[in-house]
């Protein structure tokens, strides 16, 4: 991926809301609770995660996955694959 796209990505990651990732976890036939959203969110907003650098990546997943589930965690993996390649 061109350096430019990355830095689009990675800029909306670093500034999601909880209601962008319940219309993504629709997205990916899946289904978020508010508070779940909340967490999720909050782990990621303002922390400059690189979901381009493979560790960070894992450890956000595994987070993601203690707050919702690992299926959850699966399908955002599969779905942070669409903006990889």
């Amino acid at each position: 991926m061109n350096p430019l796209k990355q830095k689009m990505v990675l800029k909306k990651l670093n500034q999601i809301q909880p209601e962008d990732l319940m219309k993504y976890a629709k997205e990916i036939d899946e289904t978020l609770t508010p508070d779940q959203a909340q967490k999720a969110a909050s782990l990621v907003n303002g922390k400059n995660i690189n979901i381009f650098n493979p560790n960070e990546r894992l450890e956000l997943l595994k987070k993601i996955s203690q707050i919702t589930n690992p299926q959850v965690a699966r399908k955002l993996n599969e779905l942070f694959f669409t903006y990889l390649s």
